[in-house]
């Protein structure tokens, strides 16, 4: 039914059209003022907003067309797809009585405004304002109305108000109505259940009559719930305006910490109040809801006032034009309202209501408006700084200087801090803001934890300073921002902007009036200011060590064992600031020592970590292991499968190159292979490639997007390496990661991790294969698992990178599983022994060494003939053994043999052929032959020039070989100039710290040295000793090697303090690493001998000399050529001897 407003002010039925149509012709309606200039409605915003409607019978007919108005101005210039009805628009609808009944048509019935308005107009006319009715009458009449109207809009009449509402996230409903025997006592009809009460599921029809249910109009509704009866009236008896109810059940609905952006309220319009009446007919109803709406109007003056300057609660009603007017006709009510819309103050206040409904901008959240309202709008206070704050030097200087510091600047003065959850961004920022208050004229701190907790910290931090600001959006709060105050500059602290998906520039205000500072796990971040990024990481020891201990302040006050075991801790927990406060926490309450503490720290790790910090102020971070799962959850299964992966390996230095070396070999492809792959290592690859891979196929960008996604969150740290870029993990993060894989996966994953390293494993050396020792090592728990071709590779990587000892104890397994095998080829085993000849002669145990390649050389001239490449590569091999064991004549003799093989099977320029000459300038070069061998190397350089060209590794690894002969010639100069010119070479090409530029400049440092130019040389060797230590750790063979010399040239240089205390590290290093019988071990001592009697300290010099001697003999053995000589050495021990026996004692170790 349509009804029009008639120039009399009379609502009218609108006559048949053609056809039977009744749409008018006409609406004579107002048009509102002005209309928002926005083209599009589709919300900024996610903050709540709510709608409240009152009682009032016929009168809300008002309410509707207030609504109609306001949901016309937000749907104007939108498109048909934007096009919003009130259900869309708000997140919660109530209402009471005859609101109550709009309500449901809003939020149940899915109407716009205007079709609730025609629906409602037509109730008023043919059931509520109809004289002459009695109670039971009227009530049938409104029972046919209402299954009309379900009718109509196609529900059944049994259709229950819960069954609607499927959606969470649907427009939520809510109609308060009262028991018929106890007015006063209302009960909440809704669309939803709660946790607190089941909902009493009334049918539709149920509810849209007991809402409307006045007593002397309407009779009870009877519902039975749990076998008992239950008599429903309209609610507007004891509840006229329901705002403060539906703000209520908003907060029981929605999560307290929501934020709200609008909460309309509209009123019914009233006459002169009088007193109550109980006159049954709809005049007299109509006086007693005259006295209704007063009192509904004195409860939004309450809630107004309890709102105070927010700017979000908007309340209309009709205020003049009524009063007179005696019986409640629906036109005139039309009239009169849209004459109260036309008010130029009204229609201002419907454009701020609409623009709050648009960008939808929280304000204030559910709980502080439930509890304490916004009479006194305050900002955001800051969370509460921990009590054990410890001043970190570094960062906090950072913070000075990048807000403080340097020229002024009419610039922005920003500051972004990100690091990993728990290493104390927001303690950090907030101990700046209470230490430099006064340098600021605010302080605002913002949660970033979403784009709508931000634009509701900033509306409520700028509406708090002025109730001049309380409509204000954000727009007009950043301008507000922007500019420049009179006196100091605001601060402005974004907090935990973790989110990668939030466009924080947006939010940001431009200009200099503010001073902005950002903390963030996601290191992307950074880049809005490279300059003024602080990359926070863990603490240093003696930081960790005044937390562990705080409040003690002085460290040197705290007894050595304490300290000593809090230091252990310390290295533990990697220095993690969350994992530190939970220890001192822990051994605090507890009283346990830190000793005790690290003990059930090895037994009960993921226990004491998950554990939540007592009296913690951050809930995000009540514990390390919560810290890390927020960040986790919220990455991709991509993401996730990546970093479990690295969990499988070491946490550091795991080189990005080796995923695209492996994606080359397509993930299966080893450079030594026994037998084909088995089932796990299928499993592994197919992990690798779900990875890695998009459909089917490599691309790096992939790879980028993993990294990227994973530094959002400062999952992982990126090191730039030599040739590679680094990949490191916090040890704790990476514990917790690996201890949540399914224990189903796990399996898998470590199987793709040891695929992947293996594949590392190539004779051309890749930019990943210094770095893959240490993931090897990581994995050597399950060795004994390995198969062949796994073994190879990793044995293979620790050979190249100087771990002779492991990978001899992996080929030794390799040729014991192979052994007896019948489904390998025949020259599979002999390869696996020609390997392990290969280690036990780096590893100096060359009786075996000789004896293993013997039976190889042996072999392959059985299966592959005398004159065959791999059978002359084994005699080579053999050659090299008898080098080493000093049995120079042998060796001599088999080069010699191999090369003129070589020469007739391959020929004179062949680079095999050309090996081996080189090989033979070596043999002379140790017989002391230094002119034989000087002319056999040039011949070499001069070849590999000519085939290979200057460059080529090759040929600049022969010119060294030259050099060093030049050098043992005593003719420095040339030594020299060869080795400049291989060192600008190798950084030409190579760069400069390349490993091989690096050597060259070992090289050019002991010619330096040799010609006694020590400052040089000093400079060139800690150049080299710096980049070993960083690149390989301080106990790996090259560092230890290149340390040791170090020491030789400080103590040749006078710097025998310095010499000292480094060659003392060099022993006890090289004890750790290379093993307390090893010649590298001797050899250190040997040095720090020579360093005690220069110093003086004979005792001490001869004890240190008589280990290096028990040493060398137990490692070279009985049938060593060295080894009479050295028991010979052994009982000469003397401190008159001491310089000449060092001397011997060198040459001997340099040359076995």
């Amino acid at each position: 039914m349509i009804y029009l407003l008639c120039k009399s002010g009379h609502v009218v039925e609108a006559p048949p059209m053609a056809g039977g149509s009744t749409q008018p012709s006409a609406i004579l309606e107002p048009t509102p003022t002005s209309m928002p200039s926005q083209p599009s409605i589709i919300p900024q915003g996610k903050g709540i907003c709510l709608l409240s409607l009152d009682g009032g019978g016929s009168r809300a007919l008002s309410q509707l067309k207030i609504l109609a108005d306001l949901m016309h101005m937000m749907n104007f210039n939108a498109k048909e797809d934007e096009i919003q009805r009130p259900r869309d628009v708000f997140n919660m609808i109530g209402g009471t009585g005859s609101g109550g009944f709009i309500a449901i048509l809003l939020v149940i019935l899915k109407l716009t405004a205007d079709e609730a308005l025609d629906v409602f107009a037509e109730l008023s006319v043919k059931v509520l304002d109809v004289p002459d009715l009695d109670v039971a009458t009227r009530g049938a009449v409104l029972e046919d109305h209402v299954h009309g109207i379900l009718e109509k809009h196609e529900l059944e009449r049994e259709k229950r108000l819960v069954e609607i509402n499927t959606r969470p996230e649907d427009c939520k409903l809510i109609v308060p109505v009262s028991y018929k025997d106890n007015v006063g006592a209302a009960y909440i009809l809704r669309n939803f259940e709660t946790r607190q009460e089941k909902a009493n599921n009334l049918t539709i029809a149920q509810a849209m009559m007991a809402t409307l249910s006045t007593p002397s109009l309407f009779p009870s509704i009877s519902v039975v719930k749990d076998f008992s009866t239950f008599e429903f009236v309209s609610g507007e008896l004891a509840l006229g305006n329901p705002a403060g109810k539906v703000i209520i059940e908003a907060h029981a609905a929605f999560k307290p910490e929501e934020h709200v952006t609008c909460i309309l309220s509209l009123g019914s319009s009233y006459g002169s109040a009088i007193g109550m009446s109980m006159d049954s007919t709809p005049p007299g109803w109509n006086h007693n809801l005259t006295r209704l709406v007063i009192n509904s109007e004195q409860k939004a003056e309450e809630i107004d006032a309890q709102m105070g300057h927010l700017g979000i609660y908007h309340r209309f009603r009709v205020t003049q034009g009524l009063e007179m007017i005696g019986s409640v006709d629906p036109g005139i009510i039309l009239t009169h309202t849209s004459v109260y819309l036309t008010d130029v103050s009204i229609s201002r206040k419907m454009e701020l209501c609409v623009k709050s409904l648009r960008i939808r901008d929280g304000v204030v959240p559910l709980e502080q408006l439930v509890h304490s309202g916004g009479k006194a709008l305050l900002p955001t206070p800051l969370p509460q700084a921990t009590d054990a704050f410890i001043m970190r030097k570094e960062p906090w200087e950072f913070i000075e200087k990048a807000l403080f510091g340097g020229e002024e600047t009419d610039e922005r003065r920003m500051l972004v801090v990100t690091g990993l959850g728990g290493c104390g961004k927001t303690q950090i920022v907030l101990k700046f803001m209470r230490q430099y208050k006064e340098k600021f004229s605010k302080q605002f701190f913002i949660n970033g934890s979403s784009e709508a907790h931000i634009r509701a910290d900033i509306i409520r931090h700028v509406r708090s300073l002025s109730i001049e600001h309380s409509q204000w959006d954000l727009d007009d709060c950043l301008l507000f921002l922007s500019q420049k105050t009179s006196s100091a500059p605001r601060l402005l602290v974004y907090d935990n902007v973790d989110d990668p998906e939030i466009d924080l520039l947006s939010l940001i205000p431009q200009g200099d009036g503010c001073v902005i500072m950002i903390t963030s796990r996601n290191y992307l971040l950074g880049d809005i200011c490279p300059g003024s990024h602080l990359k926070l990481d863990k603490m240093s020891i003696d930081e960790s060590l005044l937390l562990l201990f705080y409040p003690q302040a002085q460290l040197d006050q705290i007894e050595a064992e304490s300290k000593e075991e809090a230091i252990l801790v310390a290295e533990e927990l990697n220095c993690l600031p969350i994992a530190l406060q939970q220890a001192r926490s822990y051994t605090s309450q507890t009283r346990c020592s830190f000793g005790a503490y690290l003990e059930r720290l090895y037994e009960n790790r993921k226990k004491l970590l998950d554990r939540p910090l007592s009296y913690s102020h951050d809930s995000r971070n009540i514990s390390t292991y919560a810290s890390f799962a927020a960040s986790f959850e919220r990455i991709t299964v991509r993401d996730k499968q990546f970093l479990r992966l690295l969990s499988c390996v070491h946490c550091n230095e795991f080189p990005l190159d080796l995923l695209n070396d492996a994606a080359q070999h397509n993930f299966s492809d080893y450079e030594t292979k026994y037998h084909d792959h088995e089932d796990e290592i299928k499993s592994g690859q197919a992990l690798l490639k779900d990875i890695f891979l998009l459909n089917g196929e490599w691309d790096v960008t992939n790879l980028d997007d993993v990294i990227l996604s994973v530094r959002n969150y400062s999952l992982i740290n990126l090191l730039t390496g030599v040739g590679t870029t680094l990949v490191q993990m916090h040890s704790l993060l990476h514990e917790w990661i690996r201890s949540c894989i399914p224990e189903q996966e796990l399996v898998t994953y470590q199987s793709a991790a040891v695929l992947l390293i293996a594949l590392g494993a190539r004779e051309d050396p890749t930019s990943s294969a210094r770095y893959l020792a240490g993931h090897v090592t990581q994995l050597s728990s399950i060795w004994d698992q390995l198969n062949p071709n796994e073994s190879e590779a990793f044995a293979s990587i620790l050979q190249g990178c100087g771990s002779f000892q492991d990978a001899v104890y992996l080929r030794e397994r390799v040729v014991t599983s192979l052994t007896g095998r019948v489904d390998l080829l025949p020259t599979s085993i002999i390869d696996a022994k020609a390997l392990l000849a290969s280690t036990y002669r780096e590893l100096g145990n060359f009786t075996e060494a000789e004896k293993l390649q013997q039976e190889v050389l042996q072999s392959k001239r059985e299966i592959l003939g005398e004159l065959h490449g791999e059978t002359l590569a084994a005699l080579s091999e053999l050659a090299l053994i008898h080098r080493e064991l000093d049995q120079f004549d042998k060796a001599e003799a088999l080069h010699q043999q191999v090369l003129r093989l070589r020469r007739e099977t391959d020929g004179e320029r062949h680079p095999e052929t050309i090996k081996e000459l080189s090989n033979l300038a070596l043999i002379h070069l140790h017989m002391g032959q230094f002119k034989k061998a000087e002319a056999l190397q040039r011949e070499v350089v001069k070849s590999r020039k000519e085939i290979f060209g200057k460059f080529h590794p090759d040929t600049i690894n022969a010119s060294v070989t030259l050099a060093v002969m030049y050098r043992n010639l005593e003719r420095f100069s040339e030594a020299e100039a060869l080795m400049l010119e291989v060192l600008k070479m190798r950084k030409g090409t190579l760069g400069e710290r390349h490993p091989l530029t690096v050597d060259a400049k070992g090289h050019l440092s002991t010619t330096y040295r040799f010609m006694k130019r020590f400052v040089e040389a000093v400079r060139l060797q800690e150049d080299v000793l710096k980049f070993r230590t960083e690149t390989l750790g301080t106990r790996h063979p090259s560092s230890l090697e290149a340390a040791n010399n170090m020491a030789d040239l400080y103590h040749m240089q006078g710097r025998v303090q310095e010499a000292l205390n480094l060659q003392e590290d060099v022993v006890k290093w090289s004890k750790e690493a290379l093993g307390e019988d090893s010649l590298g071990t001797a050899e250190a001592m040997i040095t720090l001998a020579e360093i005690y009697e220069s110093l003086g300290r004979r005792p001490e010099a001869l004890t240190t000399i008589k280990s290096a001697i028990t040493i060398i003999i137990d490692v070279l053995g009985e049938e060593h050529p060295f080894y009479e000589e050295c028991r010979a050495l052994a009982s000469r021990v003397r401190p008159s001897r001491m310089r000449r026996l060092i001397a011997r004692l060198r040459a001997l170790v340099c040359r076995a």
